[in-house]
This record gives C-alpha cells, structure tokens and sequence, in this order.
C-alpha cells in the first residue's frame, strides 16, 4: 500500500526535510496529552487510573524547576504542560519528556510520542538504544545503520552508543561524545591491530599500522590497501584537540568535529568488528 503523503506536502507548502526546534504549536498540544498519559498510574485500591505525584516530583529533581503545587499534583501537572506553550521552557518540557520516555508507561507508549515527533518534523526523535531517551532526529538510514553497528559489535558497540546519546541527545556534550568515539574504535580495532597491547591507544594504532601497512588488508568486494582506513582513524585521532591540556589551557573541539567522529567511528567500528579491517596471511 502507498504512503499517504499530506496535501501541503504534495502541493509544496510544507518541506517534510525542514525539522523544527523546540514545540512548535502544531505539536504542542499532542506532547501534552501524551505527557499527561505518561504521567498516570493505577491506583490499585479503586482500580482506577490516576496522576502520578512522584512522577511529577522526580521531574522536578531531574529537570531542576519548581512546580506549582498550590492545588496538589494537578496544579503541578498543568504548570508542567503550560511549559510547551512558551518557548522560554520548551527545553526543559522536552526534559520532561524525556525522563518519562526513559521510564515507560502503559498509558502512554514511545511508539507514539515517536508518531507525534515525527508526523510534527519534529528535530527529535525516540531512540530505544540503551536506556529510551530523545535525540537528535538524523537521516533515517543513517540512524538504522548506526543502530545495527552498535547492537552487534559489543563493547565498541556500548561505547559508540554512548557516543551518539551525548552527541545527538537531549542535553549533548561534544567532548564526551568524542571521548566516546575514539574509545569505541579503540575497542573494535584492538584485536586486529595490536592484540598483545591492551592499554593502546588509537594514535598507537595508527603509527602501527603507519609503519607496516602491508600488514593489514581491507576485504570487503576484494582485498584492498589499508591506507584509507588509516587515513579515517588519523581524521579522529587529530581532531580530538580537547584530549589534552596545553599551554594557555585547553584547545575546544573545532564546530563539527564531534559529529565527523561520530560518523566515522560508527564506519570504522562496523569495518573492524565486522572482519572487513584483517591481518594479511
């Protein structure tokens, strides 16, 4: 069966590739019925559903911010909801949003909060990675890919989730995010380049492999020089310029330099624990 697809997008006046930031108004009022589903809880006296205050008062633990409990949890509930109308407290609602992504709910499933977000153009999507969380909405294929790396490629696979969760989720952190990419090719290239050394490090790796390049092939549709995979682990490894301290203190991350990382640790870590990165016989 086809795929419906919108008038306005048919006619042009909306462009699906266009993501929106924060809750724009056509999503508002679906995050927050969702919300409030995700909130509820069975009281298990009665057998009815009802709104859950610890819920509400982890969120404020969570999230730093003080609700107003004037009329008890419901006035706590709407004072959270009213937050997606004002763009001052969208990131802190998306905050929310995420906790009870992470922590479940019957009465409200990720499938749908998926549906709204993506039906929305919203620039985050749910990520059951790990720990259910929101990140940053990336090409589809790119993320299918990146998920099927990490779920098959065991501790490199870990490292690289975390990785794309600091760099892509709800409060992101490219310097962790980089730390983790590199740990991530670390882990996948270690037995395939220096298995007698298990402190190596990748720039370790890389002047190895520098050094004896005949040592190693790439298999992948034939047997091919290894040089283009070093050049890729050379990308990152000299791009982690926050690694260490220097004179006149740490030099940050050049604007972009996480994500490139990220992107080429999930190729190289996929190449590595793959079998396609191999001694030559």
């Amino acid at each position: 069966m086809d795929e419906y697809i919108p008038l306005g997008v048919r006619q042009g006046a909306i462009n699906p590739e266009v993501l929106h930031e924060g809750v724009p108004s056509w999503l508002s009022q679906s995050l927050k019925e969702w919300l409030e589903g995700a909130l509820m809880v069975q009281d298990y006296r009665t057998g009815s559903m009802t709104l859950d205050a610890e819920k509400l008062r982890a969120i404020e633990r969570v999230c730093r911010l003080n609700l107003d409990w004037q009329k008890d949890k419901f006035s706590a509930r709407s004072h959270l909801q009213r937050m997606a109308d004002r763009e001052e407290y969208h990131d802190i609602f998306l905050w929310a949003i995420d906790y009870l992504c992470a922590k479940g709910s019957p009465y409200a499933s990720r499938d749908e909060l998926e549906q709204i977000l993506k039906e929305g153009g919203s620039a985050w999507r749910v990520s059951t990675m790990g720990v259910p969380h929101l990140e940053r909405r990336v090409p589809e294929a790119v993320s299918e890919a990146a998920e099927q790396v990490m779920a098959h490629s065991g501790e490199a696979g870990k490292l690289l989730a975390d990785a794309w969760r600091e760099l892509y989720g709800i409060s992101p952190d490219p310097s962790e995010a980089y730390r983790h990419a590199v740990r991530a090719i670390e882990a996948a290239a270690h037995e395939s380049v220096i298995p007698d050394d298990p402190k190596a490090t990748l720039g370790t790796m890389i002047k190895a492999m520098r050094d004896k390049p005949e040592k190693w092939v790439v298999t992948t549709e034939g047997t091919h020089p290894v040089e283009t995979i070093i050049d890729m682990m050379e990308t990152v490894w000299t791009g982690h310029t926050d690694r260490h301290g220097e004179k006149g203190g740490v030099k940050d991350l050049v604007d972009g330099a996480a994500d490139l990382a990220v992107q080429l640790a999930v190729a190289l870590v996929g190449l590595f624990v793959g079998g396609a990165v191999q001694r030559s016989a």
